[in-house]
Parts: structure tokens; sequence; C-alpha cells
């Protein structure tokens, strides 16, 4: 795996639509703040929240300059809306997307990008696992269609 160098200038930028997520978005944006690959930025993009969600994130990013806070006036209903804000502000060369009540693991920002700029691929992506919050366990995930 080819080591990432600053003059890659690769940076990755996390977008993290939010919703009511004043309970979860903690670990999600300390996940993000916390990957081992430093050239990342975070936009959280506060879909109008009611319940705390922004008063969190704001808070969090008064203590990280890498965190942005974007805020929507209206709640759009979904995540496509304030995903799409969250691209429009990107300074990244990647972009990538967290949900609020998600936790990266620390390796994988850099992981990705090491994957991409070895192929020379524009679309790179990792696994997912779900995990029990309450045991603690974790299982490979992936969708699944049923009829």
């Amino acid at each position: 795996m080819r080591q990432v160098q600053d003059g890659d200038n690769s940076w990755v930028t996390v977008v993290i639509p939010a919703y009511n997520a004043a309970t979860t978005i903690g670990k999600a944006l300390q996940s993000a703040v916390n990957q081992t690959y430093e050239l990342v930025e975070v936009i959280v993009v506060d879909d109008a929240s009611t319940d705390g969600t922004i008063e969190v994130v704001t808070n969090f990013a008064g203590n990280n300059p890498r965190v942005r806070v974007l805020r929507r006036k209206e709640n759009s209903g979904g995540v496509g809306a304030p995903r799409n804000w969250g691209i429009a502000q990107a300074a990244g060369r990647w972009v990538m997307f967290l949900d609020a009540d998600d936790e990266l693991p620390p390796r994988a920002c850099e992981r990705l990008v090491a994957s991409a700029l070895e192929t020379g691929s524009d679309i790179t992506a990792g696994k997912a696992v779900r995990i029990n919050r309450t045991t603690g366990e974790s299982e490979p995930w992936a969708p699944r269609s049923t009829r």
C-alpha cells in the first residue's frame, strides 16, 4: 500500500447530514476527526433539528477548526439535500458520507485514499459492520433484498 504524502494534497471531506441526532452525532464527529489520515475536513449539515443537535455540533466545531457546520432553515425530509449542500461546500479531492449515528474506523480515510491513489480510481468503498450497541458484538453487514 502506498503511503500518502502531504504533497499529494489529497484532502477528504466527510459530509455528515444530521437531523435530531443530538445523542449520537458526538461519536460520529469524534470518529471523523480521529482518523489516522490527517487531511480530513468535516462538514455537518444540520437539517433543521429541534433536539439540540445544532448545539452539540457547534460546540464540537468550536474546538476543532477542521469541522464546519451548515444549517438548513427548513427540514428537507431526507438526506439528499443536506448531502448535496455538503458536497457543494467540500474542499476535499474526495467526499465521503457518514450518517450521524454511524462511526468510522480510525484508518478508514487512510485506507480509502491509499487505494484510490494506488489504483487511480475515482471511487472507492469500504465495508460496513453492524455493531450491537447493547452487547458490543459486530458482524459484517450488507443490504439484502427480500420478497
